[in-house]
């Protein structure tokens, strides 16, 4: 939502069908590439490139941002959160979940065209990864494979690679392209917005569910919304 000019954090606690309560964190994708000169928003070139190092002396504003408006809305410490995002939204919020100081209790990640397949995330925690199946981005990390031509919208659990075997709970979730769009085309918030939500119908349809969400702990009802911006100094 903030563009080059601003980075935009969106937090929502959720109810579940239980009476439970969760936290729903959305992150921004990188904005700013940085080839005009600098821009306001934290999520840039810069914090990408230091998100997939994954190491705690790299961290940036962007990481020291989420956290500070995870703070600010009222999570406290070892609260449930799921943690969402697009690109490197999705790459920031599996580096959070596999961070052993990280206060909070992850109980998912949940991320559209992101290479988040090398971040060590806790065996307890399911992350599903949708990627397009010829979008180059979420492949980066060396350990999806492209899957053309897939038929219908069902969602497909990509195969390990003979190279990487992933861990049990990250679930590599392989959407057709959409319409004309290919490779890095294929690397869109909106067309995956699309893509998503197709997934949602056929899920419901086929395994007789309401809420499909619910098997990452996004299901439930919105009980407080907070947005946090913030610009890079």
């Amino acid at each position: 939502m903030g563009g080059q000019d601003a980075t935009v954090i969106d937090i929502k606690q959720v109810r579940a069908a239980d009476g439970s309560t969760h936290w729903v964190v959305s992150l921004p994708s990188t904005q700013p590439w940085e080839f005009d000169g600098p821009h306001g928003a934290m999520n840039d070139r810069d914090s990408n490139l230091a998100l997939m190092m994954d190491n705690p002396v790299f961290r940036g504003q962007y990481e020291r941002a989420v956290l500070q408006a995870m703070k600010e809305a009222g999570i406290p410490a070892g609260a449930d959160v799921v943690l969402t995002g697009f690109s490197q939204g999705g790459i920031m919020a599996a580096n959070l979940a596999a961070d052993p100081t990280f206060p909070y209790k992850p109980l998912a990640v949940v991320t559209n065209g992101s290479p988040v397949d090398n971040f060590a995330v806790p065996p307890h925690v399911p992350v599903y990864a949708f990627q397009h199946a010829s979008d180059v981005v979420p492949m980066t990390d060396g350990s999806a494979v492209a899957v053309p031509g897939l038929p219908g919208l069902a969602p497909i659990d990509v195969p390990h690679t003979p190279i990487t075997v992933l861990p049990p709970n990250m679930h590599q979730i392989t959407l057709p392209d959409p319409p004309g769009k290919h490779l890095f085309d294929a690397h869109d918030n909106d067309a995956y917005a699309e893509s998503v939500a197709a997934w949602e119908r056929h899920y419901r349809s086929e395994n007789d569910r309401e809420d499909p969400w619910d098997l990452a702990g996004l299901g439930g009802q919105v009980i407080d919304h907070q947005v946090y911006s913030g610009v890079e100094h």
